[in-house]
């Protein structure tokens, strides 16, 4: 087996000895080149004038050949007799043979598979050939980095998910150790320390990161590590803690789909809805906002398909502002202000005019502690106080919405308060467009008597706004047996009692009883 190692410093092996190549200075970069390129005939020109950009062409072929006939003799003789090197006088093709090991090849293997992650990264000595300096070598080198890095931070996820904490720990710092300046992994190993008990560590982790991004970059974290950050400060809980946490009760889960979690059980029936919403996250993510509602009775699956959404979303870069609303709903706007609350490092670091920021304030009054050069404005009447405060929110959220795209979340409530929040976030979206602001009502609880009114309501907000509604509906095959299934089929509309129940219907004889 003639095992090959690029990643370090080159390491190659026949059948357990060491393989000594030719002292030739561009035989380790031509035989990476061929290697990368497996399976793939390539030009003698290309590679001529790749390895050897600043040769004549006519020189630089004659190195080639040397090179590669050097290459060809210092290979071991094939098993079955066969070339490792197919040498042709316009191509070179390096075959795949099933006994030749490349660790680059078992490493991108491996990291396709959630399963072998942590079997992937074990694999990861070091970057791509560490000791040759060659332009066309980056692309590959940073490529496969990425895919490091990507898997390292995917199993800190994992092992946060199934509340390992010391080895998902341990990844974050070896991510952190493969890339310091790597933000969210400091973020990931700051939220790790807290979630594991270790308070005065985790607010260690971010002065050291904070100390070391003014060092080496003279910048401050961003806001949402700041929001980790203050989180911790206050024992509060973590922004987004809840979406990484998996609803199973299993520890198993899995990690696929790029970078998107998924929970240890499967999610199925619900594909259609899930595909509705994500293509309104992608009008969003492209400039276009606008309400998604989901509606259904409690317990259907609407906060796990939310759960599916944001894992989506947060992959592909977006804000999640959570916010959500009790029955009672103490404070106006209950849901907005907590998904806003959830983001004050944010809106203090904006760079908005302090007329709009002040005009929030009464929803937001600890964002004053932070921006003191903030002050309540005139009270006026209450019609044009609303609008200024409609306007003020629009803005805000069209600032929020400029890097990244911003996904407002609000969940558990009653069709009642859905049809006032609902009145809210039509106005606001009525002042967002064409922005990158998408809201999402998870978890409207719709009981079957509501179902006409809600219907005409959402009909409404569509000849206004862009609005998707997905009512989701109880499995027939699942479907639990109801009270009326057992009483019998032929009474209707009068007054009876149920043998099989307490409950009083009105029954009467249907034209089949006698």
């Amino acid at each position: 087996m003639l095992c090959i190692r690029l990643l370090g410093n080159l390491d190659v092996t026949y059948n357990g000895v060491t393989l000594k190549l030719p002292v030739l200075p561009r035989t380790v970069p031509l035989w990476a080149y061929l290697l990368l390129h497996r399976g793939s005939a390539v030009p003698r020109p290309t590679l001529a004038y790749t390895l050897w950009p600043d040769k004549s062409e006519a020189l630089a072929r004659t190195n080639l050949a040397r090179h590669v006939h050097q290459l060809r003799r210092a290979l071991p003789t094939h098993p079955s007799n066969d070339d490792w090197l197919v040498a042709t006088t316009s191509t070179l093709l390096w075959q795949s043979h099933p006994d030749c090991w490349l660790d680059v090849a078992e490493f991108e293997r491996l990291a396709a598979n959630p399963d072998t992650l942590a079997t992937a990264v074990e694999l990861y000595r070091g970057d791509l050939l560490t000791n040759v300096y060659d332009d066309w070598l980056f692309y590959d080198r940073e490529r496969l980095r990425d895919l490091y890095l990507t898997s390292l931070e995917r199993l800190a996820q994992e092992r946060r998910a199934q509340r390992d904490y010391p080895a998902a720990i341990a990844y974050a710092h070896q991510l952190l150790a493969a890339d310091p300046l790597h933000e969210c992994g400091a973020r990931l190993l700051i939220s790790v320390r807290y979630e594991a008990g270790d308070r005065a560590s985790a607010l260690a982790e971010y002065e050291c990161f904070a100390t070391l991004l003014g060092r080496e970059l003279d910048v401050a974290p961003m806001p949402e590590t700041v929001a980790v950050y203050e989180a911790i400060v206050h024992n509060a809980n973590l922004p987004g803690a809840n979406a990484s946490i998996s609803l199973a009760a299993s520890p198993a889960v899995a990690l696929g789909d790029g970078a998107r979690a998924r929970f240890s059980l499967p999610f199925v029936g619900r594909q259609d809805e899930l595909e509705r919403l994500k293509l309104a996250w992608s009008r969003a993510a492209h400039g276009h906002g606008g309400i998604s509602i989901i509606a259904g009775e409690a317990g259907i699956g609407k906060s796990r398909l939310v759960a599916e959404l944001v894992q989506l979303t947060e992959a592909q870069g977006a804000r999640i502002l959570r916010g959500n609303a009790t029955l009672a709903e103490p404070i106006p706007y209950q849901a907005l202000v907590m998904a806003l609350r959830s983001a004050l490092p944010l809106l203090a670091a904006l760079e908005s005019d302090a007329a709009t920021l002040s005009a929030i304030l009464p929803l937001l009054p600890e964002l004053s502690t932070r921006r003191p050069d903030l002050h309540p404005l005139p009270r006026i009447d209450p019609q044009h106080e609303r609008d200024r405060l409609y306007q003020a929110l629009a803005a805000i959220l069209r600032r929020l919405a400029q890097p990244r795209p911003l996904c407002c979340l609000s969940s558990k409530t009653c069709i009642g308060r859905a049809r006032r929040r609902l009145t809210c976030l039509n106005s606001l979206l009525a002042r967002c467009r064409p922005s990158r602001f998408s809201s999402s009502l998870p978890t409207v609880r719709k009981k079957p008597a509501a179902a006409i009114p809600f219907a005409c309501y959402a009909a409404a907000l569509h000849r206004r706004v862009a609005c998707s509604t997905s009512t989701l509906a109880a499995s027939a095959r699942r479907r639990a047996p109801r009270w009326s299934d057992k009483c019998q089929p032929s009474l209707r509309r009068t007054r009876h009692r149920c043998s099989n129940c307490t409950m009083k219907v009105k029954a009467t004889p249907s034209s089949s009883a006698n």
